[in-house]
């Protein structure tokens, strides 16, 4: 009796088993051909800027939309401006300017805010956006609103 069961468990698991092992988990929800494979998904290698060196010392909470591009102006190439935590209450867009492979970074997702006065939608050389990016001239300019 116990070698029947014993062969009846190991028969069911054999045909069960891979079944659900190799399931998607949104199969039978949506179609396959509508379905996104996020396999590939992400950075090769990871975020480019994670092993960059701070630029300068940390910019303080209350300090201003032109302290912030000055610090990021001085950057070399792959170094970083980091905000210090608290509000960031700016009246002018940050701009990087044309700089190349300069991050902008904050001291956490609940920790650092930048707040933009309803006035600063017309930067980034008349493009609209209070965080600009661009070649320096009037080639691309990118506006990016909150």
């Amino acid at each position: 009796m116990k070698l029947r069961q014993l062969i009846l468990w190991s028969f069911l698991a054999f045909w069960i088993l891979p079944t659900v092992a190799q399931g998607q988990a949104w199969s039978g929800i949506i179609s396959p051909s509508r379905a996104t494979d996020w396999s590939r998904a992400g950075v090769v290698g990871g975020i480019p800027s994670a092993s960059w060196t701070q630029c300068g010392s940390t910019i303080a909470a209350g300090a201003s939309a032109s302290t912030i591009n000055s610090a990021i102006a001085s950057c070399g190439s792959n170094q970083y401006v980091l905000l210090g935590a608290g509000t960031f209450n700016l009246s002018g867009a940050i701009t990087f300017n044309g700089k190349n492979n300069v991050a902008l970074r904050g001291s956490g997702a609940n920790s650092t805010f930048i707040v933009f006065s309803n006035g600063v939608v017309n930067s980034c050389g008349g493009y609209g956006g209070e965080i600009c990016l661009g070649n320096g001239g009037a080639q691309y300019w990118g506006g990016y609103s909150n």
